[in-house]
């Protein structure tokens, strides 16, 4: 009995590993970046000879096939083919996803990792220009290559069958604001007064250098920021107050710097030896299965954030109104200076009121 259960254990781990080779061999799928949408209302370019580019999702989503995408029998990603993209802030961007189920069985692909940064993650770091939308950091394992770095897990697109093929969009990311307003106070202090005091602060690792905050055309200030660093600034200008409600207008910031981030480090072309280069990461079963690679060992998948000018919201405050009594309000309304009623005045008014009063009054009796 000893002897069967030692040549089972043999045989399984002879032929498990094999299986997650033959699925790296057999199952292919790689990712592309395209622009969803552009930011245009609140966000603009700072210079015209700055531009946008990059594919748009529904020009290539469902006319592009994983063969387009790849050579080397679909194990090579093509540089520089919908791997780039140049945008402003607050666009969005599409992460496609491509497969070819190469096996003779339906598989069922549980979950997707894609990776956003280097191993060493200030060589690349794609996380440092995004919205954080549930980042991870760790090492994932496969039975070729194990790496290291940023990461996001989405969910899997499930059951594919054998000798099938197909692309869907399976995450988007929103390129994030460097600089923002965090908190800001108003105090009305007049007609033509009011003091606007906020705090504005870095997103971001980078350094940036002469962002500009300019409040209604009537305040300029230009600053600079170390890695996340923040600010409190006071500004006193104009606002309008209409009811309780004080509206100091929007304030625009402009940031001049650009900054291009990529995720993907290519492995040069004598073989697939940098874990940076793997595209995609798919979970079959227990195994973490390898998209395509990239090649050559050069920067790829990268995102360019462009300069830019942002219009926030308007700024507004509250205060207190002061109570108003009866007398001040007939006197608002009628125009008129109402004094306050003496006692004389008072007695005048009884009288008054007493000779007015019916004398059937007095003669009622209580039942």
């Amino acid at each position: 009995m000893k002897k069967i259960f030692v040549i089972i254990f043999f045989v399984l781990n002879i032929f498990l590993p094999q299986v997650a080779y033959a699925l790296e061999d057999k199952f292919y799928s790689t990712i592309s970046f395209s622009i969803d949408e552009v930011e245009d209302d609140k966000v603009k370019l700072y210079r015209t000879p700055y531009e946008i580019r990059g594919e748009y999702t529904d020009d290539i989503l469902f006319n592009t096939a994983i063969n387009d995408l790849t050579t080397n029998e679909l194990e090579t990603r093509i540089y520089n083919k919908y791997e780039r993209v140049t945008v402003r802030p607050l666009s969005t961007v599409d992460v496609g996803y491509y497969w070819y189920n190469n096996t003779s069985e339906e598989l069922d692909i549980e979950s997707i990792r894609i990776p956003l940064s280097r191993q060493i993650t200030y060589r690349g770091d794609l996380t440092e220009i995004l919205s954080d939308i549930g980042f991870e950091d760790g090492v994932i394992y496969t039975d070729s290559l194990n790496k290291g770095g940023k990461y996001l897990e989405v969910d899997g697109v499930g059951l594919i069958s054998s000798q099938s093929s197909g692309s869907v969009v399976i995450e988007t990311l929103t390129v994030k604001l460097p600089v923002e307003i965090t908190d800001y106070e108003i105090e009305y202090m007049s007609e033509y007064t009011s003091k606007v005091t906020f705090t504005v602060r870095s997103t971001v690792s980078q350094y940036l250098n002469d962002v500009l905050i300019n409040y209604s055309g009537s305040v300029d200030i230009r600053m600079d920021f170390e890695s996340y660093e923040e600010f409190t600034v006071s500004v006193y200008k104009q606002c309008d107050l209409v009811g309780n409600e004080v509206n100091c207008g929007p304030m625009r910031i402009k940031n001049p710097n650009i900054k291009m981030v990529c995720g993907i480090y290519g492995s040069p072309w004598s073989g697939y030896i940098n874990p940076d280069s793997i595209t995609v990461f798919n979970k079959i079963g227990d195994d973490w299965i390898v998209g395509s690679r990239a090649q050559p060992d050069v920067e790829s998948f990268c995102i360019t954030r462009l300069p830019y000018i942002y219009t926030t919201e308007d700024m507004i405050g509250y205060i207190d109104l002061p109570e108003i009594t009866d007398e001040e309000y007939w006197s608002d309304l009628l125009d008129i200076e109402i004094l306050p009623i003496t006692s004389y005045q008072d007695n005048i008014f009884s009288r008054f009121i007493g000779l007015i009063k019916p004398n059937i009054v007095d003669n009622l009796k209580v039942l």
